[in-house]
């Protein structure tokens, strides 16, 4: 696989609190009334970017990773999944605090 550089389409999700500035000041394409979240960079299981350039034109961030596991560079050779999520988040209301279900510490060593 020759790289190139990738032009995606983002992932959106709509929710019920979601908003419509990604969609009207920052140009996300969609069909849906809203764009709670825009995942820009996403080869998340639940909801991938799709590559819009180029020879995967078409195939979502997932499939060429899943396919063509070299993309993500040397160091995220022992990630099975892409290790990189970009999302952009538009909330009608002000969010809660989601704290992460489990604790990752750091080496002190």
């Amino acid at each position: 696989m020759k790289l190139y550089p990738m032009v995606l389409t983002p992932f959106v999700s709509e929710t019920v609190g979601g908003g419509r500035r990604l969609i009207d000041e920052y140009s996300v394409v969609t069909d849906k009334r809203n764009a709670a979240e825009a995942w820009v960079m996403s080869a998340h299981k639940n909801g991938s970017s799709t590559v819009a350039n180029g020879e995967f034109a078409g195939r979502t961030l997932r499939e060429v990773y899943l396919e063509h596991p070299e993309l993500g560079g040397k160091n995220c050779a022992g990630f099975s999944d892409f290790p990189v999520l970009i999302k952009f988040i538009d909330a009608a209301a002000d969010l809660s605090v989601q704290p992460l279900n489990h604790v990752v510490s750091a080496d002190p060593g």
